[in-house]
């Protein structure tokens, strides 16, 4: 059996399904450790999982109203989270994640989307990433494109797939890497490759990926991160 460490971030409903999918894994004999800021601990140790610590709390503007509505903006959102919540604490989230790896003896590291220095622990430690995607925009194929929000026009020309999605694909990477400069500084100073994709930051290719949503959502497509499946929804009976 696989030591197992989840490495997630957010709120509580992007903890949810991680909760169900270590419930999971530890019913077929998989020891499992979810990794997550400090606000969470209570949340994850009271639905019966292994907590450890990985990344600073969110910072007390995120807590206010106006910084929710804010990262909710479908335009701005992104950029504010790449920014001003995971750039200031890349470095302290890395190194609290290898050492709970190298202290809990992990043998593959499971990430989300919202936890982009996941892959970051894994290359430091020569670990297996493998990717665990809630949304198929997570993704970014070029030929199943994601319409971004604010680009309503697009719905029309997605179905030319990738004659469309590959320019598109592209210009999404440029605005995510510059949005994470934070990311690509902490690979240079880790000595370790460049991320061959901005929003997950992976260099090595993932063994196999994890689809955590409905194929009535979107079909696998040639080009998702490590070949992945769509799973269907991992529902956690706490979340509302």
């Amino acid at each position: 059996m696989a030591r197992i460490v989840i490495a997630a971030r957010g709120a509580q409903g992007d903890i949810f399904p991680f909760l169900a999918l270590a419930h999971g894994l530890q019913a077929r004999g998989h020891p499992v450790r979810l990794a997550a800021p400090g606000h969470h601990q209570g949340l994850i140790e009271g639905a019966g999982i292994g907590f450890v610590r990985a990344g600073p709390d969110p910072p007390r503007t995120v807590r206010q109203d106006s910084q929710r509505r804010l990262l909710a903006d479908p335009g701005r959102g992104e950029s504010f989270r790449m920014r001003e919540v995971i750039g200031p604490g890349v470095r302290q989230t890395h190194a609290e994640l290898v050492a709970a790896c190298r202290d809990f003896g992990c043998e593959l590291l499971l990430g989300s989307a919202s936890q982009p220095v996941a892959p970051m622990a894994a290359e430091t430690l020569g670990l297996p990433w493998v990717p665990a995607l809630m949304q198929p925009i997570a993704f970014l194929s070029a030929h199943d494109p994601p319409v971004p929000p604010g680009l309503p026009w697009l719905a029309g020309l997605v179905g030319l797939g990738p004659l469309v999605g590959r320019p598109l694909r592209l210009l999404a990477q440029a605005v995510l890497a510059r949005w994470g400069r934070a990311l690509a500084e902490a690979r240079r100073e880790l000595g370790l490759p460049p991320a061959r994709d901005a929003l997950l930051n992976h260099a090595a290719v993932p063994p196999f990926g994890l689809a955590l949503f409905s194929p009535q959502l979107a079909r696998p497509q040639p080009d998702w991160a490590g070949g992945a499946t769509p799973t269907g929804f991992c529902r956690w009976p706490g979340g509302a």
